[in-house]
């Protein structure tokens, strides 16, 4: 009875302007417990599919003309960490015993023999991520680089990156990345508080970052981007500014500051709760203050294709809708303009389902009939606050611009999207931004995928 009522809602809402933005601002606001932003569609809405949907997509993807393929990368999720920091939403897990790595990189393995995956498409770049790529011993990591060799083609890679964490990269580490061809690296710093890391489990100090910092360095690495937090709970402008000070000191090529995301499986979520409002005010100050002192010290190209401080990978996935192979437990993946799939988020049942001949539980999405198109707006709109529609016609066609000309008129008609031509941009508010643009975002879904949503918001969970 509850469900049919709300489908009714649906019905009557969507055709209302005013209607329409009600879906959106409680879709949003649903949506925001369980991912700080979610990519479109939703996870949460994705159907399971099969191992043989997972091949289809990829072969029809390799048989598409090689100028309409785009770019693909690799990303290889590593979930081990010495321990969970309290702020940390990353899929890990706190296992550092050598069998249970030599285990997991048995499920890796059998993970590509079972995926069959077509030698005809090359890999453009690769990222090691978790997790924490380099809890895994040299020997291990040795193994990892050759499985990947003999099960993808790797020979025309132009850019292969790894994560970071100062805690846990020695010197036997840095050389296997170093013979692998990793030139890129993330230094995951986050704050250099000794109270923040102690009260957030975080082992590490200063002298720890100086040295992964120059052993990266030291080992080929050109570019080292490092990575803090701002809006922690119980941090200060004052400590936030020491320690975007002490990583601008290191001279890296790039600082990238996130906001602390306070969601559903964050360990401080379980723990303590949510944040209150005087900490999401100081998380805003933080962030203005970050992106006045990173402009003077790191110009931003006006083309993102051009961006030095941005990845290959993540310029090829968000500005040239490039596909991106994800392997490993909890990884995320996308055929161009075919399937976005993940594997399932639970562990245990990915290595065993591996361990024992079967490929892991996958849910996706179809992304053909335009749903790529909408991904990227969606996409633009709620991590840059931003819609580049000469952009969007370039990559999707020249009909893409028009084919949401009624949703952008809806945002226009709200005061959430401004600007002239082609260059539209989420309606400056200090102290609703980043609420606006989720908003903003959900008036682009489908009526299909925001009726999904909706069917969720009466339900009350997930």
């Amino acid at each position: 009875m509850r469900e049919k009522a709300g489908q009714e809602a649906f019905q009557a809402l969507w055709p209302d302007p005013e209607g329409r933005l009600r879906l959106a601002r409680l879709s949003a606001a649903f949506l925001r417990r369980y991912s700080f932003r979610s990519p479109y569609p939703p996870i949460l809405v994705w159907q399971p599919k099969t191992l043989r949907d997972v091949r289809r997509a990829w072969q029809r993807l390799s048989r598409a003309p090689r100028s309409s393929r785009g770019p693909l990368g690799l990303y290889v999720h590593v979930p081990f960490c010495p321990t969970k920091c309290v702020f940390c939403n990353c899929m890990s897990v706190t296992d550092m015993r050598p069998a249970s790595h030599a285990a997991y990189l048995d499920a890796l393995e059998t993970e590509l023999r079972l995926l069959r995956f077509p030698r005809g498409l090359a890999v453009d770049t690769a990222c090691l991520g978790g997790g924490t790529p380099t809890a895994l011993s040299a020997g291990d990591l040795r193994r990892l680089f050759r499985i990947l060799d003999d099960s993808l083609d790797l020979s025309s890679c132009r850019e292969r990156m790894a994560e970071v964490s100062p805690s846990s990269i020695s010197e036997e580490v840095l050389r296997e990345l170093e013979a692998w061809g990793v030139r890129r690296a993330t230094l995951g710093v986050q704050t250099v508080d000794p109270r923040l890391l102690a009260r957030f489990r975080r082992t590490q100090d200063e002298a720890m970052v100086r040295r992964a910092f120059t052993g990266l360095r030291r080992h080929g690495v050109r570019h080292v981007s490092v990575d803090l937090l701002a809006g922690l709970p119980g941090q200060t402008l004052v400590s936030f500014r020491k320690s975007l000070d002490f990583a601008l000191a290191l001279e890296p090529d790039s600082v990238s500051v996130y906001p602390f995301a306070c969601i559903r499986t964050t360990p401080y979520r379980v723990e303590v709760g949510e944040v209150g409002g005087r900490d999401v005010a100081r998380r805003e100050e933080m962030l203005a203050l970050a992106s006045g002192v990173l402009a003077r010290r790191y110009p931003r190209d006006p083309s993102p294709l051009e961006r030095v401080g941005d990845s290959q990978q993540r310029v090829d996935r968000d500005y040239r809708n490039g596909s991106v192979l994800g392997l490993g437990y909890s990884s995320r993946s996308y055929a161009k303009g075919v399937l976005s799939y993940v594997k399932e988020n639970h562990y245990g049942r990915y290595r065993e389902a591996l361990a024992g001949g079967e490929f892991p539980p996958v849910r996706g999405w179809d992304m053909g009939g335009g749903e790529a198109a909408r991904a990227f707006v969606v996409d633009r709109i709620e991590m840059e606050g931003r819609l580049d529609v000469a952009l969007l016609r370039r990559l999707f066609g020249k009909g893409a611009g028009a084919a949401f000309a009624e949703p952008i008129a809806l945002a226009r008609r709200h005061g959430l999207l401004v600007g002239r031509g082609d260059e539209l941009r989420v309606r400056h508010d200090p102290d609703n931004h980043e609420k606006n643009a989720l908003i903003c975002g959900k008036l682009f879904y489908s009526k299909e995928v925001l009726a999904r949503v909706w069917e969720l918001v009466v339900r009350g969970r997930a």
